[in-house]
């Protein structure tokens, strides 16, 4: 049988579980809609039959049919990535805060209990990667894809250049998101 002070020790971190699952949730719907929502508008806006000046004008092209291709996909798997982490926190989020003043109550207590956080401990860790690592990658991706787009007749050098930009920029956004999420597990 285990002590008063083990259950109310391992209750208390089950609380702090939970808190932070809800900030996790919160944040990856906040993030979800306000990113998708971005690139719904991206799709939309994007012109494709821009008119610029070349020079010289043999420069002048219409867009490869294969940047456009990727646009497309970039654009489909990152708005289904958001709207299922968005998804994933609009279904588990109001378990979590429904049992949250339980959790506070139940902290005093003998019993030894099991919130939702850890039940849905997968889906959560699932939702903000997805919103915040595969989410961020995929619209660093598409802002890639929409500078080739719109700079191709104009400036291949600018989308060049971009290019050079967010790679860089996207290894070390990797790199830190790995070794955050190392640090909290082994937290």
């Amino acid at each position: 049988m285990m002590r008063s002070d083990d259950i109310e020790e391992r209750n208390t971190y089950r609380y702090r579980q939970t808190v932070l699952a809800r900030s996790k949730l919160k944040e990856a719907s906040r993030i979800s809609t306000l990113l998708s929502g971005f690139a719904m508008v991206a799709m939309v806006e994007v012109d494709l039959n821009a008119n610029y000046q070349c020079s010289p004008p043999e420069e002048c092209s219409t867009v490869p049919p294969y940047i456009l291709i990727m646009f497309a996909i970039v654009t489909t798997v990152l708005i289904s990535v958001y709207l299922f982490a968005l998804m994933v926190a609009t279904c588990i989020l109001p378990n979590l805060q429904s049992v949250k003043s339980g959790l506070q109550s139940a902290l005093s207590t003998d019993r030894d209990i099991l919130p939702p956080s850890e039940r849905f401990q997968h889906y959560i860790t699932i939702s903000w990667a997805f919103s915040t690592v595969l989410g961020i990658i995929l619209f660093m991706a598409e802002f890639g894809l929409i500078c080739w787009i719109k700079f191709w007749s104009a400036s291949r050098l600018a989308a060049w250049l971009t290019t050079a930009i967010l790679i860089p920029v996207a290894f070390i956004f990797l790199g830190f998101a790995l070794h955050f999420h190392r640090f909290h597990l082994l937290s």
